[in-house]
């Protein structure tokens, strides 16, 4: 054998030699995971391919976010997704930077990956890595599904895998590659909606185009929100809020809108007629309509926020659809 060949055996055993036999085994496990597990997230509008021992978080799973935990000896893999009720723009990959790093500090890289079923997608990642409180942030996604609408998937890892980032990163990106829209679809049509407003009380609703009704859990609180989808960047956002529970705290009091600027208007809900309280933030950046009726423990609150006076008006066309479902 010559002497650069038998160099070269030699060396390539001694840094065999010098990587941990844990550390090569985590790295070839993980890299190496089978992704046979299929999951529709997100109203079954995201589909992904998985290791079939990641599950769902049973407290995270909501219309609008979903969370995916993969617990492992080398450390645990989190996979947050997020509707973020948005729409695309011309120019995604700008717009969506300045999302991230609106001070423009190159924060983050981001990589417009290769359009897939009718699927645009942007890989962002933290320039410098860092640890936040969810732990270590290792890559994102934003997708553009075909119903226009924006959804992003971050997933990180705790700190017992900060030694094995690298096999970590590769499952992610394998996760990521099997991204795939799922035949859910938002309905951005007019439509009408039927909403559990109280125990035992149903309402319908008439949501014009470009509007979604998300239903969330508030601790005491069921609650509704109808959103106007609006582009990427957009700073309107119009939004009708409609709760039932014990004591709901006024949203003039959460924002701090001070009875100076209230007046008052009428208005219909529920077939009835009813005055609403009108705010408007001495700034002239927010107005604020609502009322509250009703006993106390099924109290019912119903708040409309906008930035316009057409905002308000179309808001209050839509309070005014909502009508009791009879029996």
């Amino acid at each position: 054998m010559n002497v650069p060949a038998l160099f070269f055996r030699h060396l390539s055993v001694l840094l065999l030699l010098l990587v941990p036999p844990a550390l090569a085994v985590a790295q070839k496990t993980l890299s190496e995971l089978s992704l046979e597990k299929r999951v529709l997230l997100i109203q079954d509008r995201v589909e992904l391919l998985v290791p079939d021992s990641m599950m769902a978080d049973p407290g995270v799973a909501g219309e609008r976010e979903a969370r995916m935990e993969l617990h492992t000896p080398h450390g645990g893999l989190v996979l947050r997704v997020q509707d973020l009720r948005e729409l695309g723009t011309d120019d995604l990959l700008r717009d969506w930077r300045m999302v991230l790093d609106p001070a423009k500090e190159g924060a983050y890289t981001l990589e417009r990956l290769p359009r897939r079923r009718d699927l645009d997608r942007i890989r962002y990642q933290e320039a410098e890595r860092g640890t936040g409180s969810d732990g270590i942030f290792l890559q994102g996604l934003l997708v553009r599904l075909p119903d226009d609408g924006l959804v992003r998937l971050d997933a990180f890892v705790d700190a017992r895998a900060r030694g094995h980032l690298s096999a970590f990163d590769s499952l992610v990106v394998r996760i990521f590659t099997s991204v795939v829209a799922g035949p859910g679809r938002m309905v951005r049509e007019e439509h009408e909606e039927r909403l559990a407003l109280c125990e035992g009380t149903l309402v319908t609703v008439l949501l014009p185009p470009d509007h979604v009704v998300t239903t969330e859990r508030r601790m005491d609180l069921q609650v509704h929100l109808v959103d106007r989808l609006m582009p990427l960047l957009s700073t309107s956002r119009p939004q009708v809020i409609l709760s039932c529970g014990p004591a709901p705290t006024p949203l003039s009091r959460e924002l701090d809108l001070g009875t100076g600027t209230r007046s008052s208007r009428p208005g219909t809900f529920l077939g009835q007629e009813v005055i609403w309280d009108h705010y408007r933030d001495p700034d002239g950046g927010l107005q604020l309509l609502e009322f509250m009726t009703g006993p106390a423990q099924d109290r019912v609150h119903v708040a409309l926020l906008g930035t316009t006076d057409k905002d308000m008006e179309d808001l209050l066309r839509i309070a005014s659809s909502i009508e009791p479902v009879s029996p």
